[in-house]
């Protein structure tokens, strides 16, 4: 689970292929974004929050518009990805990691 940086809201993701935005305040999930076909293991948001990131054991990194939960990029990383991260610098570059690969790449 990743809270975005304003703290308004909380993505959590899990066995059930899904990942779910919540209102951190109210508790009550706004959106779920769905199109991975594993489970999720990782979310991340950029500083600028507009977007989430997800990494599943399919192999993919999704990145997710938190608005329309539209799917702006799909990333085939090889492995099952354990970890997401967006720079501190600069919200379009992502970092993650899986079983025996790391890839950095910019969006």
């Amino acid at each position: 689970m990743a809270f975005s940086p304003c703290g308004q809201r909380l993505a959590t993701a899990g066995e059930d292929f899904a990942v779910i935005l919540w209102d951190a305040q109210t508790g009550t999930a706004e959106l779920v974004l769905e199109g991975h076909i594993d489970s999720i293991r990782t979310v991340s948001f950029p500083a600028e929050g507009g977007r989430v990131a997800s990494g599943s054991g399919d192999r993919c990194i999704r990145v997710w518009d938190v608005t329309t939960g539209a799917s702006l990029h799909t990333i085939f990383q090889g492995t099952p990805v354990t970890w997401v991260q967006f720079s501190p610098s600069t919200n379009r570059i992502l970092a993650s990691a899986g079983y025996d690969a790391k890839c950095v790449g910019e969006l």
